[in-house]
């Protein structure tokens, strides 16, 4: 069983020397309680706290990281091993920032996905990210290759989800609404990330192409349903849509990440550029055809003033 399939009550009664019946004892509930727990039934923090104490795992926010990572410091090994990892890559600046900033979070919804998919990851953090554990190779190993492709291509659909999602004209109202979707969304997206990554660099590391396929499949699917709800939540309460949502499934992630870091910097260089942000998506693309339209003209009265002026 793997560690994606099993939980904490799976966790103890194979490794902590306890059965139902212990555990049912040492938490003062019955048996049956700890048999819905073991089938999945919603496990209360507070009980979540007392097993992982009986399993001897550290205190995090995950029990799957717990029961992966098992000491606290293979965890900070890990976190330190993803921080190396995270120091080279070129988009996602606030997904970099929020998995510094909790990495069992972040680290191990990667590692999770990946291990669903057939990755082989050993449980003890990796010495060095690099072959043969010397940087002067320049070659990485799998595993830091399919990590570092993964965080990258995520980065990638976070910047744009930043630069489109995060909405300035919603009361709080609606902002309440929209905000467990956008991040819902933003857990999904990494799933959609994957369609983006290179196959082999996958599955160097034992990922299996027909999980892959499938769990992409699965992801784009959650995102085209959260996508949905946003549009809904937006035409609801009579707010404009800004932008064409669902590019999301529809461009390459790179090209999604470039044009939310053009759009970032014609916004900061062209300050008579804020007035397009009042626009709905249509009206932005009517305007977008105008100005074509416009260029084309001035073009075409330039060349006739050349033509009319005659040789020079």
């Amino acid at each position: 069983m793997s560690v994606c399939e099993r939980n904490l009550i799976d966790y103890i009664t194979n490794k902590g020397g306890y059965n139902q019946a212990d555990l049912a004892q040492k938490l003062g509930v019955s048996r049956a309680q700890i048999t819905k727990w073991k089938r999945g039934e919603y496990l209360p923090l507070e009980r979540q706290e007392q097993l992982m104490k009986l399993a001897g795992l550290f205190e995090t926010v995950s029990e799957g990281w717990a029961m992966f990572a098992e000491t606290k410091e293979n965890a900070d090994a890990w976190y330190q091993y993803f921080r190396e990892l995270w120091k080279d890559l070129e988009w996602g600046d606030s997904l970099r920032d929020l998995s510094n900033d909790e990495p069992a979070l972040y680290l191990w919804h990667v590692l999770e996905e990946l291990l669903d998919l057939g990755a082989e990851i050993p449980a003890i953090a990796p010495e060095s990210q690099w072959e043969g554990g010397d940087e002067d190779t320049c070659e990485l190993t799998p595993l830091a290759r399919c990590l570092t492709a993964v965080f990258e291509t995520w980065g990638q659909l976070y910047d744009w989800m930043d630069s489109t999602l995060e909405f300035s004209d919603v009361d709080d109202t609606a902002e309440y609404e929209l905000f467990d979707v956008v991040q819902d969304l933003r857990w999904i997206s990494s799933g959609i990330a994957i369609e983006d990554i290179e196959s082999d660099v996958l599955t160097a590391t034992g990922c299996d192409p027909a999980k892959i396929q499938a769990h992409v499949e699965q992801s784009r699917k959650k995102a085209a349903d959260r996508l949905a709800e946003i549009c809904s939540i937006r035409i609801k309460h009579r707010l404009p849509i800004t932008a064409d949502y669902f590019q999301l499934l529809t461009s390459p992630s790179i090209d999604l990440a470039e044009a939310s870091w053009f759009c970032r910097s014609a916004d900061s260089r062209h300050a008579g550029e804020a007035i397009k942000s009042y626009l709905s998506y249509g009206e932005t693309q009517l305007l977008s055809h105008q100005e074509y339209q416009s260029m084309m003209l001035q073009q075409l009265d330039r060349k006739l003033d050349r033509l009319l002026a005659g040789p020079q």
